[in-house]
Parts: structure tokens; sequence; C-alpha cells
């Protein structure tokens, strides 16, 4: 069964507090145990989507100049990071939903000599493309901004570093994203070392429920700072 803390966050979610997600401390060295049977698994994916609600129905709450402002925090945490100015190829997302901008951080990493690449989906996989400009996006999966097919294709070993989306993480690294597995299978070699996500300080939670293909995170940037996770 999952460990009862990671429950109690769950149901912290249904609380009218918008702003933020209280729990009692997770003990680091608690781990959910395996999840071995039909109950379990589907406990797991009632639970996430139920966190998936009520985190995206927080989100959808900010207004645009919350989300101008908080986005501006995290991008500036981000660039003034070591490694921000030690990296040539960075991967970056098109924002939806409210989703902490990085109009900002595109333009800091041209300004500094670096490039951008841009997640496309095809057949249900993604692949990094570089972008020069945004007027070379176009609406894709999802009605999402991506790169167009004739965009420059990067292997994962040619990228530096990934700025990735999600609805809530956890100070271990857990990621909780929309559930179609992009960025898990794409990522699934890839250091966590190497994985920033960005999001606001209110979807930053004590658990949050995984599997075992879901890929952590090696830090988490909110307007807060950044968080470096317990792996």
């Amino acid at each position: 069964m999952l460990h009862r803390s990671a429950i109690r966050i769950w149901n912290s979610t249904k609380t009218g507090n918008k702003r933020s997600i209280t729990s009692p401390k997770h003990n680091l060295n608690d781990d959910i145990a395996p999840l071995n049977s039909c109950t379990d698994l589907n406990i797991l994916a009632e639970s996430k989507k139920s966190l998936r609600k009520d985190l995206f129905s927080m989100r959808s709450a900010l207004s645009k100049t919350e989300v101008i402002n908080r986005s501006k925090l995290v991008c500036d945490s981000f660039t003034s990071l070591p490694v921000f100015k030690e990296s040539k190829n960075i991967v970056i997302y098109s924002p939806i939903n409210n989703e902490v901008d990085t109009a900002e951080l595109f333009k800091s990493i041209k300004q500094n000599g670096k490039s951008s690449f841009f997640p496309k989906v095809v057949n249900n996989e993604l692949y990094f493309h570089k972008i020069s400009n945004p007027e070379e996006l176009e609406s894709g999966s999802f009605g999402i901004p991506e790169p167009s097919g004739s965009a420059v294709f990067a292997g994962i070993d040619e990228i530096d570093l990934f700025i990735v989306p999600g609805l809530c993480f956890d100070i271990k690294g857990s990621r909780l994203g929309y559930g179609k597995g992009f960025y898990d299978r794409a990522l699934k070699d890839v250091s966590s070392s190497s994985i920033y996500a960005f999001c606001y300080s209110f979807q930053i939670l004590n658990d949050v429920p995984t599997s075992k293909n879901d890929k952590r995170v090696g830090f988490v940037v909110s307007e807060s700072g950044v968080v470096s996770t317990k792996i």
C-alpha cells in the first residue's frame, strides 16, 4: 500500500488554501512500498489524477500579472546559477496553462551566446530541436507551440541542461506531469543532475506519488529559489 504520509499530502490539496499545501514532514528514509497488485496500481493512478486536478486548478487561479512576476523570479534564479553560465545547449519549453513563462530565459540564453532547444512530439515520442527565434515555433501536439519539421534536431548527448515543466514536485525530485510520460521516456537515460524543474513555490510538496518509470529531477527552481533534491 502507499505510504500514509503520501496519502495525507494528496488529501491536503482538498483544503481551501490555494497558495500553499502543508503536511507532516516526510522521513527521507521512508520509501513508498513496491506496487505489487492491481489495487495498489489503481490507488496510485487515482491519487495522481486527483493531485493533477487540484494543482492544475491552483495554477490556473494565478493572474497574468502573477505569472509574469513569478516567472521572472524563477528565470532570474536559474540564470544566476554557475551551471547556466557553464552550459551551451539548453532545452526549455513552451508554457501553457499558466506554467512558468520561459520567454525571459530564452532571451538570456540567446544574449549569452547559447542555444535553445524545444521539445517536439513525433510518433508519440519527444525530440529536441534548435530554435533561434520564437517565430520558428508552430502549433503542435496538444496545441503546444513546438519546432517545425525543418528545425535542427539534437541528440540527448548534445544537450547540457534540460528545463522541464510539471504540475508538482517534491523534495526527492519526484515529478508529476500530465500523465503522457513524454519527458519520462525521453530523459530516462539522462542524469537527474542535468534536469531542472520550473514551477511556483506552491507546486513543491513533501511527497508526490510516483511509479518506477517516473523520471526524477535534480533541482526544482521556483520564485523562492533553487532546491537541490534528495536523490
